[in-house]
């Protein structure tokens, strides 16, 4: 997942109500949505898409929200609603990128939904806020929208619904939650807002502020997350810094669960043929040529993503040293690389022995050869206590 630099302009809001459908099955015949400006006029458009309203299964809505705030909510939104006196949205062709638009997530509480944070392989993720709408006091709990691009192939929407299974599943301290799923009119996955976007960006505009122990604790927060993702027998297959979300200076969360998969008793996974879109540089010599994922290919992975955290974001190179060819050309010179026992050197500001204990390991041909998650996190940790 790639993050876009955060901006806050609020031009709308459009409030999305959906009637109920005839019966439980989806309809062809088309449904009129009713969207009320911030002026109050109603605006009418059509869709084909059906469907009654569900209620997530999973984190209860009412749990996100205190009882009381001191926040006066109604003069904000007083305020906020003024300021759009003066707008003619039929007129500005370009206000509909930037409109809120709301979803009911039930009788009492809404989502609304906001600018985009980021883009993966197949969806978008949106900044939004989840409102108390019996409650004007309460404070909007922030959140991050993860939705299909539009026109999605269908293989798309299974991945994400993929994604969603696995996510659900999931809670750990360093690994995003999920919050709810709303299905109608459209796949929403909500999510914790995470403050500090991605681990590749915040390294580059922080490399000025952040510690050796800083960077030791981001690799000690992956490795954990990834040895409880190990656990549960998920096979997270894009390990990267883009792809760990930052809290604060400490603490990092593992997200982005779009290419992962549930593993069987054989803990691997089979993909029958790479394309171009899938990061191979992050991954693994068995990966490469077979096709083959398991937690020791995210091992492999973690060490290129710690390369990363010592190189401040930056992106490393190909191994191999040429970047200007096609996927199958780019495997070929990769493999050829790693054969002949070509790594990545200890990065500049790298303690050696945080590359020759935790970093280099993880490089091993021989994917039974590669340290554990939980070794790795022991490991990290040591290296944290020596360098107190």
């Amino acid at each position: 997942m790639r993050y876009d630099s955060p901006y806050e302009t609020h031009i709308g809001v459009i409030n999305v109500n959906f009637p109920p459908s005839a019966d439980d099955t989806d309809s062809d015949s088309s449904q009129q949505r009713l969207l009320d400006s911030p002026e109050g006029e109603a605006i009418s458009l059509t869709s084909s898409e059906g469907g009654r309203f569900e209620q997530s299964e999973l984190t209860t809505v009412t749990q996100l929200f205190s009882a009381e705030t001191s926040r006066n909510a109604e003069e904000e939104k007083q305020r906020y609603l003024a300021s759009f006196d003066k707008l003619n949205v039929e007129e500005s062709p370009y206000v509909v990128k930037e409109l809120q638009t709301i979803y009911p997530m039930d009788s009492r509480y809404n989502l609304c939904l906001g600018n985009r944070l980021g883009q993966g392989f197949y969806g978008d993720v949106c900044k939004g806020y989840i409102e108390d709408t019996e409650n004007s006091k309460a404070d909007r709990v922030e959140v991050a929208v993860k939705k299909l691009k539009p026109f999605a192939q269908k293989r798309f929407r299974e991945d994400f619904e993929r994604e969603i299974s696995i996510m659900h599943t999931l809670r750990h301290p360093n690994v995003v939650q999920i919050f709810n799923v709303i299905r109608v009119p459209e796949i929403l996955l909500v999510m914790e807002l995470v403050p500090h976007g991605s681990l590749q960006s915040y390294l580059n505009f922080n490399k000025d502020n952040l510690a050796a122990m800083n960077l030791l604790k981001f690799a000690c927060d992956i490795a954990r997350g990834m040895e409880y993702l190990r656990q549960k027998h998920i096979v997270h297959r894009d390990l990267a810094a883009r792809n760990i979300l930052v809290v604060d200076h400490d603490n990092v969360k593992i997200s982005d669960f779009g290419l992962a998969q549930v593993v069987d008793s054989n803990d691997y996974y089979m993909l029958r043929t790479l394309n171009r879109s899938l990061p191979i540089k992050w991954y693994a010599p068995e990966s490469l040529t077979h096709g083959k994922f398991s937690t020791k290919s995210d091992v492999w992975s973690y060490g290129i993503t710690v390369y990363e955290i010592y190189l401040f974001g930056k992106e490393p190179p190909f191994l191999g040293g040429i970047n200007d060819q096609n996927n199958t050309q780019l495997q070929e010179s990769m493999m050829a690389a790693i054969t002949s026992g070509e790594r990545y050197p200890c990065p500049e500001g790298c303690a050696q022995s945080v590359y020759v204990n935790v970093i280099r390991p993880c490089w091993e041909m021989d994917p039974h050869a590669r340290p554990t998650f939980k070794e790795l996190t022991e490991r990290v940790m040591t290296e944290m206590f020596n360098s107190i």
